[in-house]
């Protein structure tokens, strides 16, 4: 069982009804991450990963999904930062007293105790926007992935922590990756999904089976997929490129989908600040 830091502690009484129902193992195993509960809001807080005796609980310490680059970005987020209280304003890095170096047995420091990939990437890009300039930003910079560094457009992941920016994304980046030199040229050939859908039409699926669609009117243009949705419905999905679109509001939510949201990336992460 996976995301147990969003299940609440009283719902494991059905949960082993239905495992000891239809077991045929020994064990039920229970898998989660505390730093990404994201439904504090809904009041979440006591979660499955309480019910375990400390005896059976394992720490998982090897991190395989990213590159070195975008691990040690998040690193920053989760690590190097004590959480702030909800309304505090302050982040603290940590200490220079703090031991954040590496140890001789590939830990990469003891602040997260986490074994990481040695697989490097590409460096990590970050930078400051208004927001009445990202969605030509936005477009440029997906146009370019794809035309430019052949990145399929079903391996890009736009995810928003504000909800609000998703409509405003909507209504405005289809005219600009519609175009001669561009995604498409034509507005039948280019569909924006959500999670949920990036979930079924996302390139990693297609390569198992799953034939690109063709509109007809052009045999040449294929029918493209670009997802853009919240961190919240995207946690436990991952993509090759993450776009995050960060919130510089100071409180601990937005801390946490930060993390997440960085964390989604396998080999590139790009981060728009958003001022």
């Amino acid at each position: 069982m996976d995301e147990a830091q969003d299940i609440e502690k009283h719902e494991y009484k059905w949960i082993k009804k239905l495992w000891k129902k239809d077991a045929k193992q020994a064990k039920l195993w229970v898998f989660g991450d505390k730093e990404q509960n994201l439904n504090r809001f809904l009041g979440v807080t006591d979660s499955l990963l309480s019910v375990p005796e400390e005896e059976d609980i394992q720490t998982l310490n090897q991190q395989l999904r990213t590159t070195l680059e975008v691990f040690e970005r998040y690193h920053k987020v989760k690590y190097e930062r004590k959480e702030p209280e909800y309304g505090d304003t302050s982040e603290s890095i940590a200490t220079d007293e703090e031991d954040v170096s590496g140890s001789q047995d590939g830990i990469h420091c003891s602040l997260c105790d986490m074994k990481t990939s040695s697989i490097r990437g590409q460096e990590v890009e970050e930078k400051d926007l208004g927001l009445n300039v990202l969605p030509e930003e936005l477009a440029k910079r997906i146009i370019s992935l794809v035309n430019d560094h052949k990145v399929r457009v079903e391996d890009i992941a736009i995810l928003c922590i504000d909800h609000d920016r998703i409509e405003f994304l909507k209504n405005r980046m289809t005219s600009l990756l519609i175009g001669k030199g561009r995604l498409t040229t034509s507005t039948k050939n280019l569909e924006i999904v959500s999670a949920e859908d990036f979930a079924t039409n996302c390139s990693k699926l297609r390569k198992k089976g799953r034939k690109r669609k063709s509109t007809g009117e052009n045999t040449n243009q294929m029918r493209k997929f670009l997802m853009i949705d919240t961190v919240r419905r995207f946690k436990g999905l991952e993509a090759e490129v993450v776009i995050l679109l960060n919130e510089l509001r100071p409180t601990k939510e937005i801390f946490n989908l930060r993390y997440v949201g960085m964390s989604r990336t396998i080999s590139k992460l790009i981060i728009y600040n958003l001022g």
